[in-house]
């Protein structure tokens, strides 16, 4: 091998390139990025001597290197400087490389439309098979999935994920948030929470990059909330480490859970604290401003609320084109906040209605008797409990089945009338038949039963 003084500042910039990717790989991501600015400095030196298809490569692997460091603008940015060098070489796989992880620092961030068109450019620019798409078309899709509540495509990219074995460094990651979030949506907070704690206490809480950190720590969270357990939800989030231009916010849970507890001005502190962030993505803003119009309505100042509120909901449909309601906060102020809208705001308040329906819907349409096959009596006595705040084992009680039995027909439930999650189940189930709380109907223990 020849001494590295005589290297040509081609071949450092690739050494360097491939060094911190093996850096990377071995959770040293410090290391990884200081490799990675030495290789980037090599590259913008020979950009104009240099094979486009060497470039775009190296390039890509730099952009990995930002992308799983938690600097998706910054992965973002060299992704596109690499797939305009693929166009420069005419190289399609080198193209295919660069958009899929633009998809995917576009997906961490937070903007689900831009990601979904990048995830279609790669997927139609690589030679695989669409079963193997690369792992950042992946991690993409299982952040869109996660964030529109879609579990079928969750489950799909965990197939996908088991087909191709281990995806890089974060195929085990990736799987387990994916698991996680679906079991967050069916309402099975405990298995959510268990999920996340695979990932920040066991095996790969060390290896696992910093990004998945956050959303582990986000999800745990809002589990947690939903259990009831708030103390332990502000503690998780308390761990979260911050990172730049994408869209998990520990200020937010926190919010929710001050909100949920009745305190509001803990919450007003938390989202002060975020709203100076410059470097959060601009999907975060939104719910910042909404989680700030809900504590001030809880604390009796309507101008100051609506003022909030309005402000939320016009960088929602702007960044957005629609207004997403946390999971984890007080129903009642928000409905408050939204009637008060409609008559200051009369015509955009109904676009921000529409966008409500829409994602309640999914984007489908309304089910009538005639476009799904009639229900059984299992699936109509399940669909009753879940308009309860039980969880999935809870309710295997009271119906005196496995966990395993109750998500199998929890599934096919889905799949029969077309919903996603929980929520979206019994939006579908009840344009069928009225539901209601089963708990209503059982008799009470302290009244005789007749003879």
């Amino acid at each position: 091998m020849r001494d590295r003084r005589n290297w040509r500042p081609v071949e450092h910039a690739a050494f360097s390139t491939a060094l911190s990717r093996g850096l990377l790989y071995s959770a040293r991501i410090d290391d990884a990025l200081k490799a990675a600015e030495q290789a980037l400095a090599l590259l913008r030196q020979i950009s104009l001597d240099a094979d486009p298809r060497l470039l775009s490569r190296c390039t890509s692997l730099v952009a990995q290197t930002h992308l799983l460091a938690g600097d998706t603008r910054q992965a973002g940015d060299l992704a596109r400087i690499a797939a305009d060098q693929a166009v420069q070489g005419d190289d399609d796989t080198c193209a295919a490389e660069a958009q899929g992880i633009l998809a995917a620092a576009l997906a961490i961030n937070g903007e689900f439309y831009e990601a979904s068109c990048a995830c279609s450019r790669a997927m139609l620019l690589s030679p695989r098979p669409r079963e193997t798409a690369p792992w950042p078309v992946i991690l993409a899709r299982v952040f869109t999935a996660g964030r529109t509540e879609d579990v079928t495509a969750l489950e799909s990219m965990i197939a996908s994920i088991a087909y191709q074995g281990s995806v890089a460094l974060v195929g085990g990651c990736v799987r387990a948030l994916a698991k996680g979030r679906i079991a967050f949506l069916e309402g099975d907070y405990q298995c959510a929470s268990a999920n996340m704690d695979e990932i920040l206490n066991g095996v790969m809480a060390h290896r696992a990059p910093r990004f998945v950190h956050s959303y582990a720590h986000e999800l745990k969270g809002l589990a947690l909330l939903q259990l009831g357990d708030t103390a332990e939800a502000l503690r998780t989030m308390q761990n979260a480490q911050p990172l730049p231009h994408h869209s998990v916010c520990a200020g937010l849970v926190n919010a929710s859970a001050q909100l949920l507890v009745n305190r509001p001005r803990e919450a007003l502190r938390a989202t002060d604290e975020c709203r100076h962030v410059t470097s959060h993505s601009l999907r975060t803003y939104p719910g910042i401003y909404l989680r700030r119009a809900l504590a001030f309505e809880m604390l009796g100042q309507g101008t100051q609320a609506d003022r909030e509120f309005s402000r939320a909901a016009h960088l929602a449909m702007e960044t957005a084109g629609m207004m997403v309601v946390p999971v984890a906060v007080p129903p009642d102020p928000f409905d408050s906040l939204l009637h008060r809208l409609s008559h200051r705001e009369p015509e955009f308040s109904k676009r921000v209605r529409a966008s409500l329906s829409l994602r309640k819907d999914h984007l489908a349409p309304m089910l009538s008797p005639t476009t799904v096959a009639p229900l059984t009596s299992r699936e109509l006595d399940l669909a009753n409990w879940l308009t309860t705040e039980l969880t999935i084992p809870e309710i295997s009680d009271k119906l005196y089945l496995s966990v395993n039995t109750v998500k199998t027909e929890l599934r096919r439930l889905y799949k029969k009338v077309g919903a996603s999650s929980r929520q979206g189940a019994v939006d579908k189930v009840s344009c069928l038949v009225p539901l209601a709380d089963p708990r209503r109907e059982l008799p009470s223990a302290a009244t005789p039963t007749p003879m």
